[in-house]
Parts: C-alpha cells; sequence; structure tokens
C-alpha cells in the first residue's frame, strides 16, 4: 500500500529534516547558478512593463511617504512595493539582492511543498515532490524575476501548513493562516476566491467538532485573512476617497476575458498595450458621457462583460472550454515575461525540460488514486480549483496558473510514487492501464495552442536598450519587434518618440511616416 494511505505528522523528524534541507539545498544551488548567468540579460537591472511601478512606489515609500504616493494602487500586487522597499532599505536599491533574496523564498518555497506532501502522503512522495519543484523550469524562471510570485507561493504554502497542522484547532493560529492568506491576496487578488471556497473545508471535513465549533474556526481564519486587505482599504480610501476592496483593475480584466471576439489568454489581438486603465477609463466615461469614479469604471466594465454572458451563453461556454484547454496545456503564455525569450540568458534554463506538460498526467494519476480521501485532502483539491476558476473569470497566462502548480506537484508525487510501486510490485495491469490513460493526457498537454513570437519581448528589449542610452540596440529592437508583428504598435510609437527625443529628424520623419501608413492599414479597435 502507498505509504500516502494515511496522514502523518506534520512534524518530520530529525531525519526527515535533514532531507527537507537537502531539497533546499538542491533548489538554491540551481537557482543561484540560474541568477548569476542570468545577469547577461539587459533588463536585468530594470524592470520590465507595469511591473517598473512597483518599483517607482517602493522608492517612494524608502523616501519616507509610507502611503507610497496620493493615488489609488492601480496594480494587482500593492503588497509587493511594500517588500520591495524594505529590501531597498535594508540592501540599498539592488536588483540582484531582490532577485537573490527571491531565489531564497523559492527554495524554501520547494521544502513547504515537500512539508505538505509529507504531511498528506509520507516521506518518500515528499522527496519526490520537493524534488520536482527544486528542478520545476517556471519556478526557476520566476523566482529570480522582479515579479511578486515567489512570495505568493511562500504566503500561500505558509497558510496552508498552518491549515494542515491545526486541523480547525487553536484560534489565534488559524487567524495566523489567514493573516498569510491575506498577504497573498493583496499579491494576487483572485486568491480571495480561497478563503471563500474554505469554508467547505471548515463545514464537511473530517472533523468531530460541531458546526458551531467550526464556524467559530472559520471566522478566527477570516480575522487574519482581512488584515492586510483591510489596511490597503483604508489606505485607498485616505488617498481617494472612495473604499476599493483589493483593486480597481478587477472591472476590465474581467471585461478582457469576456467580450465578443475575447481571446483565452491574455491580449492575444490587442494592438494598443500601454495605460491600460486610462483607456479603459475614457472609454467607460464616454459612453456613459459624465466623470466616473474608479469604482464606477471597474463596475461598468464588469457590466459590459456579465451582459455579453447572459447575451451569448454559446459564444461563452467555448470560450471557457478554451481556457480549460490553455489552462492544462504545457504553454506558458506571457505578458512582461516570457518564458521562452528569456531562458536564453540562462545556463540552466536554456535547455531546461521539466516543465507543465510533464507533471500534469502524473499529477492526475495522483489525484485519481486518492479519491477516496477528498474530505482529508479539501484543503489541496480548494487551493488548486481557486486558480483554475481564476483563469475562468479572467484568461490564462503563466502567472495566474502558477498559484496552483505546487498542488499540481504534490499530487504528481504521488503519481511517480504509484508507477514505481507497481513496477517494484511487478503489477503489469494497472502499468499498462495507467500508461493507457496518461497518453491521450500528454497529447493534450503537449498539442500546440497558440502560436507565440517575441514581437513583445524584442520591444521590452528596446525600451531597455533606449532606456540605457543603447539607440543602435534599441532600433534593431524596435524594428525587429515590427517584423515579428507587423500589427503591434508600441514599437512604431517607440521609434517615433525616441528619435524625436534624439533630435534625429530623419529617422523620426521616417518612422512617423511609417506610423501613419500602419494606421491606415490596421486601424486597431482598441474596445
Amino acid at each position: 500500500m502507498m505509504d500516502g494511505s494515511k496522514r502523518v505528522k506534520l512534524l518530520p523528524s530529525k531525519k526527515e529534516n535533514l532531507y527537507l534541507f537537502l531539497i533546499f539545498a538542491v533548489a538554491f544551488v540551481i537557482r543561484l547558478i540560474h541568477l548569476n548567468s542570468y545577469t547577461s540579460y539587459p533588463a536585468f537591472d530594470l524592470p520590465l512593463g507595469g511591473h517598473a511601478a512597483y518599483v517607482k512606489t517602493a522608492l517612494k515609500i524608502i523616501s519616507g511617504d509610507i502611503l507610497g504616493g496620493k493615488e489609488i494602487f492601480y496594480d494587482n500586487s500593492p503588497i509587493y512595493s511594500y517588500i520591495l522597499a524594505g529590501i531597498f532599505k535594508i540592501f540599498g536599491i539592488d536588483f540582484y539582492a531582490v532577485r537573490f533574496l527571491q531565489i531564497l523564498i523559492g527554495s524554501i518555497n520547494c521544502c513547504l511543498i515537500a512539508l505538505i506532501s509529507q504531511y498528506c502522503f509520507g516521506m518518500t512522495a515528499a522527496l519526490i515532490a520537493g524534488a520536482i519543484a527544486a528542478f520545476y523550469g517556471p519556478f526557476i524562471f520566476y523566482d529570480a524575476e522582479i515579479i511578486v510570485l515567489s512570495w505568493i507561493l511562500f504566503f500561500c504554502l505558509i497558510s496552508i501548513v498552518i491549515i494542515l497542522r491545526n486541523s480547525l484547532g487553536t484560534g489565534y493560529k488559524l487567524s495566523l493562516a489567514g493573516f498569510f492568506m491575506g498577504c497573498a491576496v493583496m499579491g494576487r487578488p483572485n486568491l480571495i476566491l480561497f478563503p471563500a471556497l474554505l469554508f467547505l473545508y471548515f463545514i464537511f471535513s473530517g472533523n468531530s467538532l460541531k458546526v458551531a465549533q467550526r464556524l467559530r474556526a472559520y471566522a478566527w481564519f477570516c480575522i487574519g485573512v482581512f488584515v492586510i486587505p483591510g489596511l490597503f482599504i483604508a489606505r485607498n480610501y485616505a488617498v481617494s476617497g472612495e473604499i476599493l476592496f483589493l483593486n480597481p483593475s478587477g472591472g476590465h480584466n474581467f471585461y478582457f476575458g469576456h467580450h465578443k471576439g475575447a481571446s483565452p489568454i491574455f491580449n492575444e489581438n490587442l494592438n494598443f498595450r500601454g495605460a491600460i486603465l486610462l483607456k479603459y477609463r475614457e472609454k467607460a466615461e464616454a459612453d456613459l458621457k459624465r466623470p466616473l469614479s474608479t469604482r464606477e469604471v471597474s463596475n461598468y466594465w464588469y457590466r459590459k462583460g456579465f451582459t455579453f454572458i447572459i447575451e451569448n451563453p454559446g459564444e461563452e461556454l467555448k470560450l471557457m472550454l478554451k481556457k480549460m484547454l490553455f489552462f492544462f496545456n504545457d504553454t506558458e503564455m506571457p505578458t512582461y515575461f516570457n518564458y521562452y525569450f528569456n531562458r536564453n540568458y540562462s545556463v540552466v534554463l536554456k535547455n531546461w525540460v521539466l516543465t507543465f506538460g510533464l507533471i500534469f498526467p502524473l499529477s492526475i494519476l495522483g489525484l485519481v488514486s486518492t479519491l477516496r480521501r477528498g474530505r482529508e485532502l479539501m484543503v489541496l483539491h480548494l487551493f488548486f480549483l481557486t486558480s483554475f476558476l481564476s483563469v475562468l473569470i479572467i484568461f490564462v497566462i503563466s502567472r495566474v496558473r502558477i498559484p496552483a502548480i505546487p498542488v499540481f506537484i504534490v499530487f504528481a508525487g504521488v503519481g511517480v510514487l504509484t508507477v514505481i510501486e507497481w513496477c517494484k510490485d511487478a503489477k503489469f495491469k494497472p502499468l499498462i492501464l495507467a500508461g493507457l490513460f496518461m497518453a491521450p493526457l500528454y497529447w493534450m498537454t503537449f498539442t500546440p495552442l497558440a502560436h507565440l513570437n517575441y514581437a513583445d519581448p524584442h520591444n521590452h528589449l528596446g525600451a531597455v536598450y533606449w532606456h540605457k542610452g543603447k539607440i543602435p540596440e534599441a532600433e534593431r529592437s524596435f524594428v525587429r519587434a515590427l517584423e515579428l508583428n507587423q500589427g503591434f504598435e508600441y514599437p512604431l510609437l517607440n521609434l517615433v518618440n525616441m528619435f524625436r527625443q534624439q533630435g534625429d529628424i530623419e529617422k523620426e520623419t521616417m518612422y512617423r511616416n511609417w506610423y501613419e501608413d500602419w494606421k491606415q492599414r490596421y486601424k486597431p479597435n482598441r474596445f
């Protein structure tokens, strides 16, 4: 019988602690090698896209403005600005230090994944899960980026460990679990679904507590959840006079994923990429013919999205099915961070093979083999469901799927262990059946669903070179972006503005003429 047949102690023995340290050491060494080679990436010391806003806010915080400015936090991860501010305060404005601390956090996350697996399925499964996490390519990539994902996973995993260890017991410990989950919510607002869904665990998990005690335990958890979001709500109210729950970008993000011709992935056909919130405010105010508050703008786009769903149920269903296929596909759908482009700057990731597609069928095997323990494993199931519903609500991108990966890895560890035990016991019939079961899953996950080109990352590189005064390199990058995606507006705008700033009238005029011709050919419809 697999050693995951029942729960074990969450507190590991000295020998098991040694195994956990080994997982940490392996994960850290891999990430450190990646980080040191990744310094060759031109944008290593210059955050890209919207994520530069976190750095700007962090600089305001360390300069003495504890509120981080006088504007509403429009970004999805406001807590990250405060994390960066703390790092900058200690180490100075050093992006290597930020990335180094994050690979430390990422290595700890591998141990936490192993610890959860050890509690649910035993130490052997935990070692397998910890090893998968240590070698998982997208984890390595995001741990060394200027992005909040490593911290989100850390907060979520700590919360899950406390919940599993506490088993609806001590109230303050549940509040502590809620506190960490609240921190995660302020890094990825869609994770607010997890505390809501966790009500089912508190009510229906296999426990002898009375209903009133279960509700009391859930209340303690919720108190912790709302501590950090409450502070950010108060902060936004202090600077704007508006009560905004989490952040104001939810409305247009929802509309992105639910409108006529919507893509299951982010901005696949959107020509304009900049000042998104401003553009959506302008459109909403133009349609309603009056100035709108930030909350009213968000509500406007929520209504537009829900109207589409109600009036086009067939198209919405097709869109949901496409999102499901993309969610379970091996491809890491990019936004500012392109795993496939950036890995060329890493000696570790350049030829890396351990990606989502390899673990997905094994995780399904592990899930199926443990279905009889549904109540015990409800926390893991609900956390996976949170990330899955998140992409159905908005759209599929790599960094939205990442929070679900620890659960996939935990069950993949069980799947690998199950296969190993069948092999040891010479049980060929279940092995053959498992192979027949997983083969179509491997086919599904590795089937290409979207053609990815590198127009976006080349445009970003051009912006980096421009910022660094490397004009010839910037021009080549912008032109290359246009070659890869002729309908992409941003590189042309950047070329015009860059040469105007340089005072090069000849090239400014040339690229302005290109841009006027582009507008005649493409005439983008941004809404």
